[in-house]
């Protein structure tokens, strides 16, 4: 292929020249790419039952803040009295927040209540 052979010689030469004159400094940067494909599997068994323990726990900030209460407890920063009934609040006021939004995104209409009808 005569195109490719002109071009890589060309840049020799632009490489040659940049060296000799030195009024550039080129630096070999590597080129890092990662292609992700989407990868659908099929349910696992077990997953009904990990949706339901990730709804019993509090969100990820609020476990951040228990954390950081146990080391306070530990550490004897704060009393352990005091951590159980700060961990109570938070756990609280995470499961009311979750309750409300889970009541705030059902629909309501007449769907709603023809199939609570005859659910009983």
């Amino acid at each position: 292929m005569p195109g490719t052979r002109r071009v890589t010689s060309r840049r020799t030469e632009t490489v040659k020249q940049e060296k000799e004159s030195g009024t550039s400094l080129r630096v070999p940067v590597p080129i890092v790419g990662m292609r992700v494909t989407d990868v659908h599997l099929p349910p696992l068994p077990g997953e009904d039952a990990l949706a339901k323990v990730r709804s019993a726990l509090p969100s990820p900030p609020s476990l951040a803040f228990i954390a950081g209460l146990a080391v306070m407890g530990i550490l004897s920063i704060l009393e352990w009295p005091v951590v159980v009934v700060a961990v109570a609040g938070v756990t609280l006021t995470d499961r009311m927040a979750r309750k409300q939004a889970h009541i705030q995104q059902q629909p309501e209409g007449p769907e709603g209540s023809a199939s609570d009808a005859g659910d009983e």
